[in-house]
């Protein structure tokens, strides 16, 4: 009963990428030969703030070569601000778990190829810590993780919105 269901789910999807659809991820980004990623944070913002590291990675599997330095005729993403907020939301139901709401908010702009700023905004992701009493250690590896799952999804978000921008721009 199942393996029909999937040949069926097989043959739709097959359909709709051959008539030109392309599901949310998949990036016409790819078209680019350079697009630069550029980090304008203070220096007093420099801890979890590897959200230029995390783009420019994932901005390098699609496009041919990223920047960390603008240039004329280049697209690219200006990242001015990172900042991680913590807040206590209370104890967890077995009350000696302490629950802390990690917020990650950063301001960005995101520039075409002629220099003209497309858009310019502040995106925003939160994750719930729980932060045990008996392990310091194990609590700051899962805030790390934490972090590198914000960033990801962040990265995911400023690729989706630059692909769009670039999409609107250029009238596809």
């Amino acid at each position: 009963m199942l393996f029909p269901a999937r040949i069926f789910a097989l043959v739709i999807l097959i359909m709709l990428g051959s008539c030109g659809f392309q599901p949310r991820g998949s990036m016409p980004v790819a078209d680019l030969e350079q697009v630069y990623v550029l980090d304008q944070v203070d220096i007093r913002q420099m801890i979890d703030r590897p959200l230029s590291e995390r783009l420019a990675n994932d901005l390098s599997a699609r496009v041919g070569h990223v920047l960390s330095v603008p240039k004329t005729n280049v697209p690219g993403i200006i990242i001015s601000s990172e900042q991680v907020n913590e807040r206590s939301l209370g104890l967890s139901a077995n009350l000696l778990n302490r629950q802390i709401e990690l917020e990650k908010r950063v301001d960005y702009e995101i520039v075409g190829q002629s220099g003209e700023t497309l858009f310019s905004g502040t995106l925003v992701t939160s994750e719930i810590l729980t932060e045990s009493q008996s392990s310091l250690g194990s609590m700051q590896q899962q805030r790390r993780i934490l972090l590198n799952s914000m960033n990801a999804d962040l990265s995911r978000r400023l690729i989706f919105k630059l692909d769009s921008l670039l999409k609107d721009n250029t009238g596809q």
